[in-house]
């Protein structure tokens, strides 16, 4: 019997991609879906900035070493994919909210930039991005970087 002629040299391999996590992260739309009341609530877009910090919250929990998220019981880590995927599909239809921080010759000024105005002597907690909102989710991210920088490098660690 003759194999039946394709052409699919150079087309991604999506046979060969990571089932189980690909179903952990539907898993998480499903909830969303309950949650929203749909499944494609995040084609609608969202701030860049919104999507990423959710899911640098979920890869900070779980570096916290809590792998289960406590309001959907699936782990931090399918959050923070789907989170990403959100992005990677909102750049892909041109619905993204593209806030991240960009650095202008006005910004001395203190004229907008990027759709946002300039803020002199604000006080920021990430001066490269300019974040200057000190929310509870900021100041856990730090606590928990602080935390596993310490662990790493041995200082404040207690001898048993």
């Amino acid at each position: 019997m003759k194999k039946a002629l394709t052409f699919d040299d150079g087309k991604p391999p999506l046979a060969n991609l990571p089932w189980h996590g690909l179903r952990a992260v539907a898993r998480v739309q499903l909830y969303g879906k309950r949650k929203y009341g749909n499944y494609y609530n995040y084609k609608k877009g969202l701030e860049a900035s919104r999507n990423a910090s959710c899911a640098v919250r979920h890869i900070a929990a779980w570096m916290d070493r809590e792998d289960q998220d406590p309001e959907s019981g699936e782990n931090h880590l399918s959050h923070a994919c789907c989170r990403l995927l959100f992005l990677l599909e909102n750049i892909h239809d041109g619905k993204l909210i593209d806030d991240r921080y960009e650095e202008d010759k006005n910004e001395r000024t203190g004229t907008k930039v990027g759709g946002r105005p300039h803020r002199k002597n604000a006080k920021s907690s990430n001066a490269r991005h300019g974040t200057t909102r000190n929310t509870r989710a900021n100041v856990k991210i730090d606590r928990s970087i602080s935390v596993h920088l310490q662990q790493q490098s041995g200082v404040g660690s207690r001898s048993v």
